[in-house]
């Protein structure tokens, strides 16, 4: 056995009541992200030898809740997954400036609707053919046999989901750590 990273993408049914909640989630990371950004680019501005680390980008965010408390009415291991990937942004940007764009902010018409909540390891958030989300609940699932087989697996670890919105249906990806057979080796050629 060998354990394998994977993601899994399944279609997901959302009541009335979730749908507006994820879609309050989607508009509070956005915000967030600008928020904490433009915080960070009047602060650089004034002392360009800050550099945004995570821990410097969180108390920002926090600053921002304070100043926006409707940040915290939605699930806040997202808020903090879009600060992370912000800082993850900022030190790509400061290793290669020419391979990579400085982060900007996010606009309403072209930016993916998504957020990603991280899942403790104790904690299994597949319940047959229902997933749990904290703050949501019980959402409604439909994938195929094989990937629901492995979503409900005793062994298999959920690291993170990411629930996005393609303008008609609601989707979930699942970050998974399983362990998958290995192959043994026969010495002979597959393929053409």
């Amino acid at each position: 056995m060998v354990d394998v990273k994977k993601g899994i993408k399944v279609k997901i049914y959302p009541t009335l009541e979730q749908k507006d909640m994820f879609h309050r989630n989607f508009g509070c990371c956005r915000k967030a992200h600008n928020v904490v950004l433009d915080k960070y680019n009047k602060m650089h501005s004034k002392d360009s030898n800050l550099r945004p680390t995570f821990t410097f980008l969180n108390k920002l965010l926090n600053e921002a809740q304070k100043e926006f408390p409707y940040l915290e009415d939605v699930e806040s291991t997202s808020l903090q997954q879009e600060i992370r990937d912000l800082a993850t942004s900022f030190d790509n940007f400061f290793k290669n400036p020419s391979h990579f764009n400085k982060p900007h902010f996010h606009k309403k018409k072209t930016s993916k609707l998504s957020f990603r909540q991280t899942i403790r390891q104790d904690i299994r958030i597949i319940q047959k053919n229902k997933m749990v989300l904290r703050k949501y609940g019980k959402v409604k699932f439909h994938t195929s046999q094989e990937y629901f087989q492995i979503l409900n697996d005793k062994n298999t670890k959920f690291n993170n989901v990411t629930i996005s919105f393609d303008g008609i249906d609601y989707f979930a990806t699942f970050n998974i750590d399983f362990a998958e057979e290995e192959w043994e080796l026969t010495g002979k050629n597959v393929g053409c």
